[in-house]
């Protein structure tokens, strides 16, 4: 059962003493890869604020990141919330919600496919580990269930080429994310 459901008329505080107290298990479906759409070199800490950071101040004003591991340039995993915690990585698509899934971002993005041998081989031993944790989980780009770039490479691939089970893969092109992608690919280079 979904936490906010429970106590959704109650405050924000309320709700994550809550979550803190009383450990509650969440099916994850989806492991959803992003990138930050920034510099290479921006630190996890800088993203998270900027999430955190009031809209009036420049942020987005949220009180939960978008990202429960986040992937800096030198192969540093920089695991923000637990499993269990709901992050605000996707609007929810084709049955993919924040609530089922666990979102990792690569910093980096502003260039097609820009990012380090240190970060994708992190990001390979993840998709193993969370496959391993989640045998039923499907591994995603965020560009499969939304219009956009992110993460500025075909996930679908880069997993299979990492090992994960072609079973664990989301094979669904919800957005059209080939054909978009390669239309949209030389802005990026």
């Amino acid at each position: 059962m979904y936490i906010d459901r429970l106590i959704s008329t109650e405050s924000k505080q309320l709700k994550r003493r809550f979550l803190f107290t009383y450990v509650y298990l969440r099916e994850i479906k989806n492991i959803v890869i992003h990138c930050t759409a920034g510099r290479l070199r921006t630190k996890a800490e800088a993203v998270q604020q900027f999430f955190l950071k009031s809209k009036s101040l420049g942020g987005r004003g949220w009180d939960i990141g978008g990202y429960h591991v986040i992937i800096e340039h030198d192969g540093t995993a920089v695991f923000c919330y637990p499993d269990n915690e709901v992050t605000n990585g996707v609007i929810a698509n084709a049955g993919i919600s924040n609530t089922n899934s666990i979102n990792i971002a690569l910093t980096g993005g502003l260039k097609w496919d820009n990012f380090t041998r240190k970060q994708k081989d992190t990001l390979s031993t993840l998709l193993l580990e969370y496959t391993k944790k989640y045998p039923s989980a499907k591994v995603l780009g965020h560009n499969q269930i939304a219009r956009k770039a992110c993460p500025t490479f075909d996930v679908r691939r880069f997993a299979a080429e990492a090992g994960v089970k072609q079973s664990n893969i989301f094979h669904h092109d919800a957005e059209g994310v080939l054909h978009w992608m390669n239309q949209v690919k030389h802005r990026y280079m």
